[in-house]
């Protein structure tokens, strides 16, 4: 490496490397309790999107073109869902089943508001899903439009769910930083973009879940309402992340592939005021925003 690393060559990629563990990492407390990370910034990986964990549930490009839908952005490789039938197949449901806390951190970018397009389903694989994440046209029982809807259960028993619908237009064709949280017999928790969203709606008889058989990104398992945009990366944590983590991981969401001793090389703007991140590479937090704000 040259002596004076530009920015792109420290950006965690395929090509220029990046931690493997907490052990290797800049920020090891986000390695703690992660069950599933498919990160699409690290550059085309053909036909699969490696997944980063010691799990290893790689996810397979379904119905997708390896040559067209990984595509550059201004903030590094996303994967482009048409809306059809795109989606990504893994078995990462093996991970989900038992468990009776949850976290779910991932980054999109919407071709469409007002809509009914579905971003994680795990569930049966045919009729029925019990932990989902989707943009919804309109809410239940009065809530509001264009709302996030996340729900976490057993599949089969509608009284095992929590399910929390988000502030009215939170839809976005902006890029969306969403992450879930939720532990047994609680509300879900839905943060936007780093800060903890208001719900229009909320339900909390989710103790377990449990009977998922699949696990599958961009697809919508009761209707063809699958994604339509652009997805960066897929966190899920089999814990609740703390409202620090979560501020980190907006602010740099490829925080825990940084390796540690190296700088982070994406100068100009500082610590975010008030989220208690401390810069691991001494002195002064130093970040840059790829959401830009």
């Amino acid at each position: 490496m040259p002596a004076t690393p530009t920015k792109d060559m420290l950006r965690p990629t395929w090509q220029h490397g990046f931690a493997h563990g907490p052990a290797e990492s800049a920020f090891p407390g986000l390695w703690k309790g992660k069950i599933g990370h498919w990160d699409m910034g690290l550059g085309p990986s053909g036909s699969l999107v490696r997944e980063l964990t010691a799990f290893k549930k790689d996810a397979v490009l379904t119905a997708m073109d390896a040559a067209t839908d990984w595509v550059l952005t201004d903030i590094g490789y996303a994967l482009d869902f048409a809306g059809d039938d795109d989606k990504l197949v893994t078995s990462a449901h093996d991970q989900l089943n038992g468990l009776t806390q949850c976290s779910l951190e991932i980054l999109v970018k919407s071709d469409e508001i007002g809509t009914d397009r579905s971003i994680i389903a795990a569930g049966n694989g045919t009729t029925d899903q019990g932990f989902s994440l989707r943009y919804d046209d309109v809410g239940i029982d009065g809530g509001g439009d264009d709302v996030i809807k996340v729900a976490f259960g057993t599949i089969g028993d509608d009284a095992d769910n929590s399910a929390t619908e988000s502030s009215a237009t939170a839809q976005t064709v902006d890029r969306q930083h969403i992450v879930c949280t939720w532990s047994t017999g609680a509300a879900v928790q839905i943060y936007l973009d780093g800060d903890l969203d208001s719900p229009t709606n909320t339900t909390t008889g989710g103790l377990v879940l449990g009977s998922l058989t699949t696990f599958d990104i961009g697809e919508e398992i009761k209707t063809n309402e699958h994604w339509n945009g652009l997805i960066y990366h897929v966190r899920l944590y089999n814990r609740v992340l703390l409202p620090d983590e979560i501020r980190t991981l907006y602010v740099f969401p490829q925080a825990e592939l940084v390796r540690k001793g190296l700088s982070v090389g994406l100068p100009e703007v500082a610590a975010v005021a008030g989220a208690g991140i401390r810069n691991p590479f001494g002195g002064p937090m130093v970040l840059r925003n790829p959401l830009g704000a």
